[in-house]
């Protein structure tokens, strides 16, 4: 899965201790293996919680010019799993993800609708991007709260110096929109999945 996500980028304006228009590319594999993602599906019968690792990307971030941000978020297949094992061997099969032939999920940005500021070093960005799984590509906008923290990496990486990005962000998508096998009643299996999205991405000096 490599994104959901998901190549989800971000950026934002005006960020504390950093050189005006000095734009960084932050790094999302995460040295520490804690970036993950939460997935819900809720139905009537059957309220279905999983959680997927395997989070990478890379975003450019410039402080002083938000809506110039580009970048992506992949999360592998792979690492998708549910508390139910057969439910996670299901999922990535043939009639689910598919991950022989479409390993990782995927956002892309494509244009950073609005930036609101929300305190030091914090901006809520509307970010219009691309959305792929199973091969197949949706348009999807997301909201996401962006923490810069220049100069604080070595306080998350022992031994480490360099900035952080730090993105946060809820949202849904359909799997029928995907192509992921269809429960015709939704009673077992939703049709939404909501994504909850907590990652840090690092800029080492």
């Amino acid at each position: 899965m490599k994104t959901m996500i998901m190549s989800m980028v971000v950026a934002a304006g005006m960020g504390t201790g950093t050189a005006m228009g000095a734009g960084r590319e932050y790094d999302f594999t995460d040295p520490k293996g804690v970036n993950g993602m939460h997935l819900h599906l809720d139905t009537p019968l059957e309220p279905i919680v999983g959680f997927a690792g395997g989070v990478s990307g890379r975003v450019h971030f410039d402080p002083a010019a938000p809506r110039k941000t580009t970048g992506f978020i992949e999360v592998m297949g792979s690492e998708i799993s549910f508390v139910n094992p057969m439910m996670t061997k299901v999922a990535q099969g043939a009639d689910w993800l598919q991950l022989d032939l479409h390993p990782d999920l995927r956002f892309d940005v494509v244009e950073v609708v609005s930036v609101k500021p929300d305190g030091d070093g914090r901006w809520i960005l509307d970010v219009r991007g691309e959305f792929e799984c199973r091969g197949v590509k949706k348009p999807l906008t997301v909201k996401v709260s962006v923490h810069h923290m220049p100069g604080r990496m070595g306080e998350r990486v022992q031994g480490a110096d360099g900035d952080l990005l730090v993105l946060r962000s809820e949202f849904s998508v359909r799997r029928t929109d995907f192509g992921l096998k269809k429960d015709p009643d939704f009673l077992h299996v939703a049709d939404e999945v909501h994504i909850r999205l907590a990652i840090a991405g690092h800029a080492p000096k």
